[in-house]
């Protein structure tokens, strides 16, 4: 029968995943999905290629002089086309990320010297990911070194979470966002109590996969 042949380009093809991709739940997500092999089309893996040109990119413009100003505003345009062409592909994440890099360390000269472009760039992930935690910390009211503890030692994809005992155990209902939804006015205490542990488990668990996708690992 020979290779299929798609009704338009592989670009298109990537730009109609990459839109699904964006709009879904990523926990939600199966091998089903996985556009880089549609029957006997091969796609190509953009986005891992498009990833390693912003950072070689980056590079040339962290290392430009004055005299090297038109190189650097191409290099600069092609850097935020590459970006484009990751989000749209369906790396809404980490195009966002490497948009927040250019615009937050790059710009601002504060990349570390003695790292490389790769290094200072997951370093700077690293950091958003704790700010995440920050955050997801305040809104639960668990401690951020229990959370930051089940954080590092939590397995993308693992139906066991360590240390989820400790962190349910040592939580603050009353300091939690989910305490002052109106469902819970007029409940019993002790009801609640019950019911915010399942909760924040449950919570916990879908967080944990997406935030982990994302950020990865912790420095």
């Amino acid at each position: 029968m020979g290779d299929k042949r798609l009704p338009f380009s592989e670009e298109t093809w990537l730009k109609y995943v990459g839109a699904y991709r964006n709009l879904s739940d990523p926990t939600e997500l199966g091998e089903a999905d996985d556009p880089e092999e549609l029957g006997d089309v091969k796609l190509v893996d953009t986005q891992v290629v498009t990833f390693d040109e912003i950072i070689r990119l980056i590079g040339k413009v962290a290392g430009g002089t004055g005299s090297q100003m038109d190189d650097n505003q191409e290099n600069l345009r092609l850097i935020n086309e590459a970006i484009m062409k990751l989000r749209s592909y369906g790396d809404k994440d980490n195009a966002d990320l490497l948009q927040r890099f250019m615009n937050e360390i790059v710009d601002h000269d504060l990349l570390e010297a003695k790292l490389t472009i790769e290094e200072n760039y997951r370093a700077f992930v690293a950091e958003v990911a704790l700010g995440q935690l920050e955050v997801y910390a305040i809104k639960w009211g668990v401690q951020l070194s229990d959370l930051e503890r089940v954080y590092r030692n939590y397995e993308i994809g693992s139906d066991h979470i360590d240390y989820i005992g400790d962190l349910k155990a040592n939580s603050q209902m009353e300091e939690s966002e989910w305490d002052n939804l109106p469902d819970n006015d007029g409940k019993p205490a002790f009801l609640k109590k019950i019911q915010f542990k399942t909760v924040l488990q449950d919570d916990v668990t879908k967080w944990l996969y997406q935030t982990k996708t994302v950020y990865g690992e912790l420095n």
